[in-house]
């Protein structure tokens, strides 16, 4: 059996640099438990803004992550908005490259997309919330059996067209 310190010896964790015309950038080729976490869920996140899916966003919030968990860049107060928009430049290019060399890096993109498709497929939508408002109403009235009839009337019916001329607007 190899014990794990002859490893971590013959590779040490430690930082690498990259040179980007005279500024060098250290790149962390290693995280904490706590750091991989808070990089999965910083594009988790950032792919939900105001509780909604935007896969567009997946990109800007990805650029955001490499920066502020591998690079000693400070962005300071700088709006992910405007991060994005400097780092459509060859610099962040050799960032990206040399961060996407580090298994971590595929783990942590794993990981979003496992996320992602997750939050996804269990996300309420608005049929959710109108069985959710007809449920409330029906344990305050103390009567379910209309609700009842309804829900036999409408099984095996589409639940996006049932919603849609209940609340009469397509999602």
């Amino acid at each position: 059996m190899i014990n794990i310190n002859k490893l971590t010896d013959k590779y040490p964790l430690s930082h690498s640099k990259v040179k980007i015309g005279k500024t060098i950038v250290q790149i962390k080729n290693f995280l904490s438990v706590d750091e991989f976490s808070e990089a999965v869920n910083m594009v988790i996140d950032g792919c939900f803004p105001n509780d909604k899916y935007v896969p567009e966003f997946k990109d800007v919030a990805t650029r955001y992550m490499v920066l502020t968990t591998f690079t000693d860049i400070d962005l300071g107060d700088m709006p992910i908005e405007e991060v994005f928009k400097v780092s459509q430049s060859d610099w962040y290019n050799i960032i990206e490259n040399k961060v996407a060399e580090l298994p971590i890096y595929h783990e942590i993109i794993n990981a979003v997309n496992d996320g992602l498709e997750y939050k996804i497929r269990t996300q309420k939508n608005s049929f959710d919330y109108l069985c959710d408002t007809l449920s409330d109403f029906a344990f305050r009235m103390g009567d379910t059996s209309v609700f009842e009839k309804l829900a036999t009337r409408l099984e095996g019916l589409d639940d996006k067209k049932v919603a849609e001329a209940i609340i009469g607007k397509e999602w």
